[in-house]
């Protein structure tokens, strides 16, 4: 999040499954505590400037538009605040980011 935070611009990286452990590790592991990517065998460049996973399908690179945190009275899904906001988390709602699409690169 302080990287995002920190830039006018993301991407969005889609796999096609096979790197699935190494994605299970950057989605339990904090960046804060160090270098997350170096902990699978996925490789980072840039495009753009922006940082990008070299392993993956289709990246969109985007320029933020909007950045704000989630609205609790914006969520549908009876089954996400419990889930996602409740005992130590009730309240700490996500940031939300929305982008515009600059670009869309897709894997030969």
């Amino acid at each position: 999040k302080q990287f995002l935070d920190g830039s006018d611009t993301f991407s969005v990286n889609l796999f096609d499954g096979t790197e699935r452990p190494a994605l299970g590790i950057l989605g339990r592991v904090s960046g804060r505590d160090g270098d997350k990517l170096a902990k699978t065998d996925l490789t980072q460049s840039l495009v753009d400037g922006t940082p990008v996973i070299d392993q993956a399908r289709v990246i969109l690179a985007c320029r933020k538009a909007y950045v704000g945190p989630l609205a609790p009275e914006g969520i549908r899904d009876p089954e996400v605040e419990p889930r996602n906001y409740s005992g130590a988390d009730a309240g700490n709602y996500h940031t939300m980011y929305v982008g515009y699409v600059e670009r869309v690169l897709v894997a030969d």
